[in-house]
């Protein structure tokens, strides 16, 4: 397993800008689940090799209404989105931002979490109203008085379907909504978001 370790270090340092975080207990973690099973690590490695997606994101961008903020490592590093990805992330969402993180390289959310953090505080500081709801949807939580994705990921299912004219198909659409954010319901002010390790 040797060889791994050394695989996987020398991957995480060059994609990094600052590989200082690269100690031998991280990479113990991140190649603890391929050591316990090698074999079937490399077969899925392989399936995932083979495989295809069943059709191209590209033309199904004009579909995402969510506001999407895209965070890229400022120092040199391999991996990442090319420019012509990013011109087109820009001409096709409704609402896309890049943030660059000086510094870091692929791995913001190890090299500087503080950064990934402020931008999961700033994604929860948006407004309802910028959300691309249902009127139905839209106005159960103007009524309730929710006026912030901070605030409606603190609420419950429970607590959602307690508001007047608040139904299971507003929760799924705010579910979706979130999911498709990198939220979940349930989450207090400071936790962690499930896709923060997705910052690019």
């Amino acid at each position: 397993v040797t060889w791994l370790y050394a695989a996987v270090r020398s991957r995480l340092r060059d994609a990094s800008g600052d590989a200082s975080w690269v100690t031998d207990e991280v990479i113990q973690s991140y190649t603890a689940g391929a050591a316990a099973d090698l074999d079937g690590t490399l077969k899925a490695f392989l399936r995932m090799a083979e495989a295809r997606e069943p059709e191209m994101l590209a033309p199904r961008l004009r579909d995402i209404y969510c506001p999407v903020r895209l965070m890229v490592g400022g120092a040199p590093h391999e991996s990442g989105p090319t420019q012509p990805q990013v011109e087109a992330m820009q001409a096709a969402l409704a609402s896309f931002t890049v943030d660059s993180v000086p510094g870091a390289g692929h791995y913001i959310q190890e090299e500087q979490p503080a950064a990934v953090n402020e931008e999961l505080q700033e994604k929860l500081k948006t407004p309802i109203s910028e959300l691309e709801l249902s009127v139905r949807s839209a106005n159960c939580l103007r009524e309730a008085k929710i006026a912030t994705i901070g605030e409606l990921v603190q609420k419950s299912p429970p607590e959602l379907l307690k508001y007047r004219n608040f139904g299971k198909k507003s929760l799924a659409e705010i579910d979706e909504l979130l999911k498709s954010m990198g939220l979940s319901r349930g989450m207090a002010p400071g936790s962690e978001s499930p896709e923060q390790a997705n910052a690019v």
